[in-house]
């Protein structure tokens, strides 16, 4: 039950069903991880990444229990299930593997950069004494220069270089940036990864995790209606801010849109239950599975059905867990430069501010 569990998918696309045809049946019911992602990254001499697609179905009488099926590799075409013995043990580090990257680069980078448009356009287009910009200004203030460092500076944990020991990724900066890319355009014909659309409201996870997130969103969800049950549908300003983001941000309600119904509800909910709540437990999450269960940079070739006698401890090196130790506690692990009980939304009249309170209080009993 961590932000690992976001790969978790029912989608099966034509691709997925032609693999897996002699594994698939009509009694159960099949769920698919898929880490095609991966083939992007071009990996450093000594080292191995391939993409890799597990098959595993939903035990029955288990909410969220999965039994794993088979496991397909990709660079060498093997189908390997759990009596696979070695190669099945092997299979499954370039599974993590795959879900290592792809979560810090695919995945999670979506709760990242499309946001940032919306968090520049709110802060030069909407003005301080307006309800919109009281409610969002307390979440836009850390995001921008992190973004910026993270695509552009030398620094990056995105380029890996020997020196850099944060740097856990096993290939170069051009395979790194291009997964940011399949994050936001998706991949063509994958189910898997679909073209980013703004969601409006957390996108449903198979898993506890997914449960214990939308609680919190429910809570934001409910604030926001409240101090915005008054609003303008004609505010011209309201109209501006979405018609700009809705130009940049894909899926975000435009002028019209965003007045219809509780859109201008579930878009301002959404932003602000993502920048705080949304981004906090996947760092929590992510940093409490043990690093030998996540190490990206793997030094065995990938298996196929002839692989036996694997020694693991060859599979990285010292250095190489050292590089993610150190990128965990900079980047991956959470470090609270503020808490939302502390925020103060600079409201006027006193509804408002009661519900703010009530807002907190809500958080607080989840």
């Amino acid at each position: 039950n961590t932000m690992l569990s976001k790969f978790i998918s029912k989608d099966l696309d034509k691709t997925d069903l032609k693999i897996f045809k002699d594994y698939l049946n009509d009694n159960d019911e099949f769920y698919i991880l898929d880490f095609e992602i991966v083939k992007v990254v071009k990996p450093f001499p000594g080292m191995y990444v391939s993409g890799t697609k597990t098959l595993v179905k939903k035990i029955a009488g288990g909410k969220y229990k999965y039994e794993p099926i088979v496991i397909y590799v990709d660079d060498t075409k093997a189908y390997l299930k759990p009596t696979d013995g070695d190669a099945w043990k092997l299979a499954k580090y370039y599974v993590l593997q795959g879900a290592s990257i792809g979560i810090t680069l695919v995945v999670h980078s979506v709760l990242h950069f499309p946001l940032d448009s919306i968090n520049s356009i709110t802060k030069s287009a909407v003005p301080k004494s307006h309800i919109l910009f009281k409610l969002l200004s307390p979440h836009l203030r850390f995001t921008l220069p992190l973004e910026n460092a993270v695509l552009t500076y030398k620094s990056t944990v995105i380029r890996p270089t020997f020196w850099k020991t944060y740097s856990p990724h096993p290939g170069p900066y051009d395979g790194l940036r291009d997964l940011l890319v399949e994050g936001f355009k998706g991949i063509k014909g994958n189910a898997s990864y679909k073209t980013y659309k703004y969601p409006m409201k957390p996108i449903p996870v198979h898993a506890y995790f997914g449960e214990f997130r939308d609680r919190y969103y429910d809570v934001f969800y409910s604030f926001v209606e409240k101090v915005l049950k008054d609003f303008d549908r004609e505010d011209e300003i309201i109209k501006l801010w979405a018609s700009y983001i809705s130009k940049n941000v894909p899926g975000f309600p435009n002028e019209l849109e965003i007045m219809k119904n509780d859109n201008l509800v579930k878009a301002v909910a959404y932003y602000m239950w993502s920048v705080t709540v949304g981004h906090g437990v996947d760092h929590a999450t992510f940093n409490s599975v043990p690093v030998r269960k996540k190490s990206m940079r793997l030094r065995l070739p990938p298996p196929d059905k002839n692989t036996k006698n694997v020694d693991l401890n060859k599979l990285t090196k010292f250095w190489d867990i050292g590089k993610f130790l150190m990128a965990q506690v900079l980047f991956f692990k959470p470090w609270t430069v503020d808490y939302l009980k502390n925020i103060t939304y600079k409201f006027e009249n006193s509804f408002r501010n009661d519900t703010q309170k009530k807002f907190f209080k809500e958080l607080e009993d989840l």
